[in-house]
């Protein structure tokens, strides 16, 4: 029971002695006080609104009734009864200490008291936070994910971190500019990490009055990456690449067409290729068994033999120009692809804004190609491939084009338009892998497009990075994708779904990353070759 009303005046100015000698003089007989055999709290040790039970444990020798009165001198509020519960105020700092008397009566006069029962008001700290183990973990960062913090008196997150087991002990606070914002920031990325390194991390959660309390920890082995290898390509700007064997060729626009030879952990210059006029650009290149086709801009087409790498030799002499290709003297052949004796090559027409795909029919013994069929694309195209009777070609602007090939048609009729669909921004470069479609689609990253019906191609999934794109070129290995992002550097991705594409991690690596083409794989070490925009080629490892 709770009695509103002022303190009581009792001071315990007079011993226990002196008391029971007033007591006998005023009664005359021969009552005993009451006897106070304890006072508690349970608990002892509250934090601030929450409750405990004070309880005072007392006997009367006489069997008299007692009454309880109670009152702590830092509150204004008086209590009766022999046990009540107790709301603990706010305090205005912690911990604070409350005392409690006790004055227990037994009608007849006689009276005990009890000024020992302290209780302290305390905030115990807000429960740790679970940090989950992390899934995103790259070559120079991790992103870490932790549960919401639920606790009335929550004040921050604070992200500790050592390179030795033991953070709470030993670990070292990681300042984050305005984080977090709220307690639904439940997740950071943590930059700047070194490749193939182990780290510890643990959250703490700080509550109101500042006391912190640690989360579990977790290790994080940061992927492995390294620059085999790199060299410059002699002044110009690399675009695309194409692989024979230990030789890689990397078209490098007015620098022609210049093969490297790729050997243990080096980049070795060989077998280029002289440009077939001075105006020449070479702005792609692909390889087919033994022969090498590169769109060679205002030149138009041009097939080497590459028997030997080292030597390539100009094999298709005529019937690569542009006129032939495209009936316009303003024509760039800008991109190409080659199956067997039949390649397809893409041309724009900045001039009179026609842009066309045409199909040749390569005889080596004759040393020259022969028109087969030309179509009108939506777009510049920018990448080409071949897969059964159609034709995927990823085209600026317009997105991914499909076209149904038939070889036994007139010209005018071998390839037509059957499905398009967009990227929303300019598709680069294309892979083709069953029945997707994987678009480097620049500044939206890589879209996968869903081309099991060629009449309706459409998107089933997409990544894209918070931090932007420039997605150049793509190339597809089993359950991986690697996206050459421009000044990105280098995106894995895992696409064993390709609803939900996966980011494994990003490979700073080059100015501007603009083919990727990988030469080998071993466990889970992977090797790649990177074209560089400014005049450079990497080779480059990572587990």
């Amino acid at each position: 029971m709770i009695r509103q009303g002022g303190r009581m005046a009792k001071r315990f100015l007079v011993s226990a002695a002196l008391i029971a000698v007033i007591f006998v003089a005023l009664t005359g007989c021969g009552n005993h006080p009451p006897e106070i055999a304890g006072v508690t709290a349970s608990p002892s040790t509250v934090e601030p609104a929450e409750e405990t039970n004070i309880t005072c444990t007392a006997n009367d020798p006489d069997g008299n009734q007692m009454t309880y009165d109670w009152e702590s001198v830092d509150e204004a509020t008086a209590y009766m009864g022999q046990s009540f519960t107790w709301i603990a105020p706010i305090p205005d700092e912690t911990p604070r200490t409350y005392r409690f008397y006790v004055t227990v009566s037994d009608g007849q006069g006689g009276v005990a008291y009890d000024s020992s029962l302290m209780v302290t008001v305390d905030y115990a700290g807000a429960p740790a936070v679970t940090l989950r183990e992390p899934t995103d973990i790259g070559w120079t960062y991790v992103t870490l994910v932790w549960t919401q913090s639920q606790h009335p008196t929550w004040k921050t997150y604070q992200v500790y971190t050592s390179t030795s087991p033991g953070v709470k002990d030993n670990g070292q606070l990681i300042q984050i500019p305005n984080f977090p914002e709220s307690r639904l920031d439940t997740s950071i990325t943590i930059d700047d990490l070194e490749p193939g390194k182990t780290y510890y991390y643990a959250i703490a959660v700080i509550d109101s009055a500042d006391h912190k309390t640690f989360s579990n920890e977790v290790a994080v082995n940061t992927r492995y990456f390294e620059i085999l290898g790199q060299t410059s390509l002699g002044g110009g700007h690399g675009n695309r690449l194409a692989s024979i064997s230990n030789h890689i060729f990397c078209a490098v626009l007015e620098q022609s067409v210049k093969g490297f030879n790729i050997g243990g952990n080096s980049i070795v210059s060989g077998g280029n290729i002289v440009k077939p006029i001075p105006e020449a650009v070479a702005w792609d290149v692909y390889r087919s068994s033994n022969l090498l086709h590169v769109a060679f801009g205002k030149a138009g087409y041009h097939g080497y033999l590459i028997e030997n790498p080292l030597n390539p030799i100009d094999t298709i002499l005529t019937g690569g120009d542009v006129f032939t290709l495209t009936g316009s003297d303003y024509a760039e052949a800008v991109t190409v692809y080659a199956e067997g004796n039949d390649v397809f090559v893409g041309c724009r027409d900045q001039a009179n804004q026609v842009h066309t795909i045409t199909w040749l029919e390569i005889d080596l013994a004759g040393a020259t190609a022969y028109v087969r069929g030309v179509d009108t694309l939506y777009d510049v195209p920018t990448d080409i491939h071949v897969d059964g009777n159609y034709i995927y070609v990823t085209e600026g602007n317009a997105g991914l084009e499909i076209l149904r090939w038939d070889q036994n048609a007139e010209p005018d009729l071998a390839m037509t338009s059957v499905g398009i669909t967009s990227t929303n921004d300019e598709a680069k470069a294309l892979f083709v892998s069953r029945d997707y479609t994987y678009v480097a689609a620049f500044g939206e990253g890589l879209m996968i497009i869903d081309v099991a019906n060629k009449n309706e191609p459409k998107r089933a999934g997409q990544w894209k990075a918070d931090e932007g794109n420039q997605a150049f070129g793509v190339y597809v290995s089993g359950d991986r994708a690697y996206l050459a992002d421009g000044e990105y550097g280098l995106r894995v991705l895992d696409v064993t779904d390709p609803k939900t594409p996966k980011h494994l991690g990003t490979i700073e690596v080059g100015s501007q990353i603009r083919d990727v083409w990988v030469i080998g794989q071993s466990g889970a070490s992977t090797t790649a070759i990177l074209a560089d925009w400014y005049n450079a080629i990497y080779m480059v490892e990572w587990e």
